[in-house]
């Protein structure tokens, strides 16, 4: 359904979509907004800034690789509607945008790392780590085409921080934001 979605012919979508000319600017712009909204909040400490900033100085050229498509990046179960074992339907088509191809595969990274935190309270109880440890694997195996990026890896750093700075303005005191801000900074310093 991911892949139907990303081969979507966007020329009859166009007065709905923003067109995107560069992904690298597209991610960037959102880093650079979020950290100062969050450095001025005091959300940020004086030390992480300059990190911030020099991460994306010296590693922004890993987002120069762009396979623009119109991309669902909420794909967490939630969001799947499952009937007699068969998917039925998608939910939350708002967190749909013309993005890089890769863009969809930090949310599903996130998943395997904090199942609950993309999860309805009542489903909370039911997750159970080994539902998650495959579901990379799972992606790779029926979806090779969003992994088919140079420096994945660093990209999905970018997309996990400007993720989490724009979170960091809603919800400033959730510690686990703060963290995964410095998880990815103290990769490289």
């Amino acid at each position: 359904m991911l892949r139907h979605v990303a081969e979507t012919d966007t020329e009859s979508l166009a007065e709905f979509l923003k067109p995107v000319v560069s992904w690298k600017r597209v991610i960037l712009g959102r880093i650079k907004k979020y950290t100062a909204v969050c450095a001025k909040a005091g959300t940020l400490t004086a030390l992480q800034v300059p990190k911030i900033e020099q991460f994306c100085s010296e590693f922004s050229d890993c987002l120069d690789e762009q396979q623009i498509a119109l991309v669902y990046w909420d794909a967490h179960f939630d969001n799947i509607l499952v009937k007699d074992g068969r998917i039925v339907g998608l939910l939350d088509f708002e967190r749909t945008e013309l993005a890089s191809l890769d863009f969809m595969l930090y949310i599903v990274k996130r998943m395997v790392e904090f199942p609950k935190k993309y999860m309805s309270k009542y489903a909370e109880q039911f997750a159970k780590d080994e539902d998650y440890a495959q579901l990379l694997d799972w992606y790779k195996e029926y979806y090779p085409e969003l992994f088919d990026f140079k420096q994945l890896e660093r990209r999905l750093d970018f997309y996990s921080l400007a993720h989490d700075l724009e979170d960091l303005d809603n919800w400033p005191n959730v510690q686990a934001l703060k963290d995964n801000v410095e998880k990815v900074l103290a990769q490289v310093y």
